[in-house]
């Protein structure tokens, strides 16, 4: 047995490319997604944050500057995020912050 040798049908390493969106296409994106979903979208490309996250806000948990995960929304039961480490304030751009408040008039 040591001395066969398996043929390899994949290359290792060999990725896909992602896909990803250019500035503009991200903009024609937000354009045509309805509220309150743009502004989802939209955080959470700024901010990196799991849908899960973003749908467990409060807004107590929106500062001047950052925003607070705390617990987040999934599967219909609210609980802590997903791991210990997902529990903390992160600093975002003013933008983002303008972005989240401007859904309150829609509420």
């Amino acid at each position: 047995m040591l001395a066969v040798q398996i043929p390899r049908v994949k290359v290792v390493n060999k990725r896909k490319p992602r896909p990803y969106l250019t500035p503009e296409e991200f903009d024609r994106l937000l354009s045509v997604v309805d509220e309150p979903y743009a502004s989802m979208i939209y955080v959470a490309v700024h901010s990196g944050l799991r849908v899960s996250e973003l749908i467990g806000f409060r807004w107590e948990d929106i500062r001047s500057d950052s925003l607070t995960i705390d617990e987040r929304y999934c599967r219909g039961d609210w609980s802590v995020t997903r791991t210990s480490g997902s529990a903390a304030t992160i600093g975002v751009a003013q933008d983002v912050i303008e972005r989240i408040q401007r859904l309150r008039s829609l509420a």
